[in-house]
């Protein structure tokens, strides 16, 4: 907004600046022009008398009327004979024709050449006069004008960019205003789903202690990227404090595991609803990925589940189905429940649009659209009504980086090691293995430091170390750096997860990257 301002405020001024600059030349040149048509006049009635004087023999009187005429209005005045032979030049003190002849003179001076007839009948030639005269001495009038001028288009311009300034303040606020109100209800949106999982967890507390630390890891992540998306935001649509806006890479992220975190919220809160998720080709490790971020990819899967869940009155099925091959994927959601009317169906994406719900803000199709067109996808909605709604979107796959894990073949360890500073992941991953048939042995340590006094790089060990271990001391990725040949059984665990630069250094590193709120989603054998 800022930006536009300026550029409203350059693009007057430059044409405050041209239109005083045309002012300027047309001034100077109508100058030139007047004044050229007031010489002519002067030459023609001095050509006159002195044709007068001449047909009565008085040359005294012609010169000393030539020298007034001369001392008024002209530089000088010469007087020649038919035949082009110099009778005087006026003023007398030097023949100024000469010095007439160079270009500077050409340029600022110009002639008025009057033949004189005795008789205008016979057409008897006489004599001839030149008047010789500055073209610019009318200019410094033509200037003051002109100054005169531009200081009413200055103010004219002043009171012009003061009701610019004033305009852009309003335009401001209103949009300050529309904003506020739109992140509002966006904000408001986005949290249900989490809030609800919360309440699903510790007031009803109707799930095991592995099912609670993982659907509370989860949708603590969500709130956190709720709380991300209000920071401040550069052009580029990156938060001003990311590490990722100094990058020019840009995070990838897994969409099997997005769609299974929003799964498994969604099924914490319906109750009377039964939500199947599918995902095609599923012998083969996922690794589909997408550049849209989990910030903006959650809250749309979240939105479009919820619409098939309030659509839903007594009892239904919401059957989402993932598939996709090497250039794209796609994500269906369809439920049983009434169905949109013809009349609304090509309204679902407009924005404010909503219907059939109470406190809808209709906005949530309106921002999937905007989403998935602006990363060259394509979204769609069918709807036969009273038997239930189809919406399915098409998105560009990213390639699946080698850093992917979403299974562990445990058998060729003889040792898992664990090194977190926070002990609550320690025992999350320790409730991990305990349910296997045969829980490997784990070690577990706070500190990078202290791990690596017990390195032993000929034992067959998996690390599972997290990057971030605390102020001063070394990260996994150090670690690692510091021993590369652990990278094939190594694991950075860690809430960064989504950090361009640490997909990066896993990519260089040949290890495996692994978010922390998919520790339970990891499959184990």
């Amino acid at each position: 907004m800022i930006n536009r301002l300026e550029q409203e405020i350059k693009k007057t001024t430059f044409r405050f600046v041209l239109t005083s600059l045309i002012l300027l030349l047309a001034a100077v040149a109508l100058s030139v022009v007047w004044n050229r048509s007031i010489k002519d006049e002067l030459a023609i009635q001095a050509s006159s008398f002195v044709r007068k004087g001449i047909s009565t023999k008085e040359m005294r009187g012609v010169v000393e009327y030539l020298n007034g005429v001369q001392f008024s209005a002209f530089r000088h005045v010469s007087l020649m004979s038919p035949n082009d032979e110099h009778i005087i030049t006026l003023p007398p003190v030097f023949d100024r024709r000469t010095s007439s002849q160079d270009l500077m003179s050409q340029i600022l001076y110009s002639s008025v050449t009057i033949p004189i007839f005795l008789d205008t009948e016979s057409k008897s030639l006489a004599a001839k006069a030149t008047y010789t005269y500055s073209r610019f001495e009318l200019v410094p009038y033509a200037v003051l004008i002109w100054l005169f001028s531009a200081m009413m288009l200055a103010l004219v311009f002043h009171q012009a960019k003061k009701k610019v300034e004033i305009e852009f303040e309003k335009e401001v606020r209103v949009k300050n205003a529309e904003l506020t109100e739109e992140i509002a209800k966006k904000v408001r949106h986005n949290i249900r789903s989490p809030l609800a999982s919360l309440r699903a967890i510790f007031i009803e507390k109707m799930f095991s202690p592995e099912m609670i630390f993982d659907q509370g890891i989860g949708v603590i992540k969500r709130l956190e990227e709720i709380i991300e998306e209000l920071k401040p935001r550069n052009p580029d649509n990156t938060s001003i404090n990311s590490d990722a806006s100094k990058q020019n890479t840009k995070a990838i992220f897994d969409v099997a595991q997005m769609l299974k975190a929003i799964v498994a919220e969604k099924k914490l809160i319906s109750k009377n609803v039964e939500i199947d998720l599918t995902i095609l080709n599923s012998e083969s490790s996922y690794g589909i990925y997408t550049f849209i971020s989990t910030a903006h990819f959650l809250p749309m899967l979240s939105n479009i589940i919820d619409n098939s869940l309030q659509a839903i009155k007594i009892g239904g099925e919401i059957n989402i189905t993932l598939s996709y091959d090497e250039e794209s994927f796609s994500i269906e959601v369809k439920d049983t429940g009434h169905g949109i009317e013809k009349e609304h169906l090509t309204k679902v994406f407009d924005k404010h649009f909503t219907h059939g719900k109470i406190d809808g803000s209709g906005l949530g199709l309106f921002y999937a659209k905007k989403l998935v067109e602006s990363n060259l996808g394509n979204i769609e909605i069918t709807s036969d009504y009273g038997k239930g709604t189809s919406l399915s979107f098409i998105l560009p796959r990213a390639k699946t980086p080698s850093w992917h894990i979403d299974r562990i073949s445990l058998g060729k360890y003889q040792l898992i090691t664990l090194c977190d500073d926070q002990q609550t992941m320690i025992d999350a991953w320790e409730v991990k293995f305990r349910g296997l048939s045969k829980s490997p042995e784990i070690e577990s340590f706070r500190s990078c430091e202290s791990m690596e006094k017990y390195i032993d790089l000929a034992n067959s060990r998996l690390y599972l170390v997290d990057f971030d271990l605390g102020e001063g001391k070394m990260t996994g990725l150090d670690f690692l750096a510091r021993h590369p040949s652990l990278s094939k059984n190594f694991v950075l665990v860690t809430g960064h997860y989504d950090e361009p630069w640490i997909q990066d250094a896993c990519q260089r590193l040949d290890c495996k990257l692994l978010s922390k709120d998919s520790i339970f989603q990891l499959e184990l054998n």
